[in-house]
């Protein structure tokens, strides 16, 4: 009995470190965001000032209420919850909004229909039902606040039937082939437009065709259905063998990864997840600053590269050192999607009015 006092002393103090601990983490975390938006706002001033622009002024509170809503959430507030924001005399209260819609239900809802949109078509042959089935996975993954480089690998690697609440209807959308597939992923996750290179180098980029193929060789070794086989019924396995060939020809084009001037060797018997692994590595440049782009371009209305979906050297940014530092603190952030919906949506250039005064003479400028 003499050693029981002991031990519940212990227990709890070990609790009290790990609580102390976390709380530390939580206010350091809070102090990097407060300072990564601040940062924000400072390299739009910058430019703002070289180019002398002026800003509008500050929203109103009941326009930052509503766009608040509209940005995070997709719906209007409703009358009550407008009355309560207007009669808030809290100074922080826009951040406070801010963190009570990321943490709603709403949110993950909200962000699930965005990249439903992107990554499949409204109408498909399956039906309503296995649209649902998949954006409710989308779904999950944003609620639970999964690290984004995992979400896209888990969609890369996922296998099996295309039911349920289940990714692999990304893939039997496509029926499984290769062109389509490497199309669909590139522009999404890379933000690059690689397939005009399908059929020959890119007129207006450095995308060649071998490039376009070398990239579509990681989803060469699916097991491609039947022609007449239905959408809901295929399987998504791969197979231990399996080549692309360059169009009009037997030239048999390996793995490459984009923007790498050598092949990728085979280190993995699965592709797939070899890509998946590259995805989320150091040696990808585009992964991180295409996720940043388009939540740029969601909470503002046009991105940092725009379209968000067509990154290169015929496009570049409008503010190159902006998407770089978002990007690497989003890398730091663990790729934490709703952290960076949070960091943009508190900066006072998210926050300014839409509207221009009517003898306002200044040149408007590009955010």
């Amino acid at each position: 009995m003499t050693g029981k006092p002991n031990s519940v002393a212990a227990f709890l103090a070990a609790s009290l470190l790990s609580l102390c601990a976390h709380g530390a983490e939580a206010a350091e975390a809070d102090d990097a965001a407060a300072a990564m938006s601040a940062r924000v706002d400072e390299l739009v001033q910058a430019r703002w000032e070289a180019e002398g622009g002026a800003p509008s002024a500050r929203s109103s509170d009941a326009e930052f209420h509503r766009r608040a809503y509209l940005d995070l959430c997709g719906l209007i507030p409703t009358v009550a919850e407008s009355r309560d924001f207007l009669a808030d005399e809290s100074p922080d209260k826009r951040a406070q909004l801010i963190d009570s819609l990321l943490a709603g239900p709403n949110y993950p809802t909200h962000l699930a229909g965005i990249w439903r949109r992107m990554l499949l078509p409204d109408e498909m042959p399956g039906g309503a039902g296995e649209l649902a089935g998949f954006q409710a996975w989308l779904r999950d993954q944003f609620l639970e606040n999964h690290r984004y480089d995992n979400i896209v690998a888990d969609l890369l690697v996922t296998r099996g039937s295309a039911s349920g609440m289940r990714p692999t209807l990304f893939y039997t959308a496509a029926a499984l082939k290769p062109e389509a597939l490497a199309t669909t992923t590139s522009r999404v996750f890379l933000g690059v437009q690689i397939g005009c290179a399908q059929c020959h180098d890119h007129p207006f980029d450095d995308w060649s065709q071998r490039d376009f193929w070398g990239y579509a060789a990681f989803f060469a070794r699916l097991s491609r259905p039947e022609e007449d086989a239905a959408m809901t019924m295929m399987e998504v396995v791969d197979l231990g063998n399996g080549e692309v060939t360059l169009p009009e020809s037997d030239e048999i084009v390996p793995p490459k990864y984009l923007g790498t001037a050598s092949d990728a060797a085979d280190r993995d018997d699965n592709r797939r997840r070899q890509l998946a692994i590259w995805m989320a590595s150091r040696d990808n440049p585009f992964l991180a600053r295409a996720a940043v782009n388009r939540v740029w371009g969601q909470l503002f209305g046009r991105g940092l590269v725009e379209p968000v979906d067509d990154f290169g050297p015929h496009n570049p940014p409008s503010h190159p050192q902006l998407l770089d530092e978002l990007s690497e603190y989003f890398v730091r952030s663990g790729f934490d999607l709703r952290e960076m919906y949070r960091v943009l949506a508190n900066t006072e250039t998210y926050q300014l009015s839409s509207r221009v005064a009517a003898d306002e003479e200044e040149t408007p400028v590009e955010l």
